[in-house]
């Protein structure tokens, strides 16, 4: 059995061209982004995503509405970015992020970027974290959670200062 660590390295992101072709409902949406997203949520943690939080990421455009109640593969995207970003980044940032994604990609190629990037950053992160200077994770775990943290701290005052200086 693979641990969390392993798992997370080789976490597979869904591409454009896998996400589904056919209209959706509400509770569809869930559950594949529940299954989509289930290894970065802890069981103490709340859900993914909830229908109240998509009615709320619709009402504040980092999403766009549905169809006659119906869900797209366009909608899926939207929705994996923002459950992924949201833990980092506030809602005016991810639609700042979006908005800047989508006036140089299309939501596939944009979508696609964002799934590369994700597995990347997760390899870079959990490959390096085992393996930084010697750092043996089961000897000394409190030095690679400080490293995770400030890294996390690190790169979310990176992604901000990048948002802020390309206005």
């Amino acid at each position: 059995m693979k641990n969390l660590a392993e798992e997370i390295c080789s976490f597979h992101c869904p591409r454009w061209h896998e996400l589904p072709e056919i209209s959706l409902y509400m509770d569809q949406v869930l559950s594949i982004l529940e299954k989509a997203l289930s290894i970065f949520v802890n069981e103490n943690e709340e859900k993914i995503a909830t229908a109240a939080m998509i009615n709320n990421y619709v009402k504040q455009k980092i999403c766009i509405p549905p169809i006659k109640k119906r869900y797209h593969r366009e909608h899926l995207a939207y929705l994996i970015i923002v459950c992924i970003t949201k833990r980092v980044l506030s809602i005016s940032e991810i639609y700042a992020l979006l908005e800047r994604l989508l006036s140089k990609y299309s939501i596939a190629e944009a979508y696609d970027l964002f799934c590369d990037e994700l597995e990347y950053a997760l390899q870079i992160t959990f490959n390096g974290c085992t393996s930084r200077e010697g750092l043996d994770m089961e000897k000394d775990a409190v030095l690679g959670i400080l490293r995770a943290t400030l890294l996390a701290f690190a790169n979310r005052m990176l992604a901000k200062a990048l948002l802020s200086s390309e206005k």
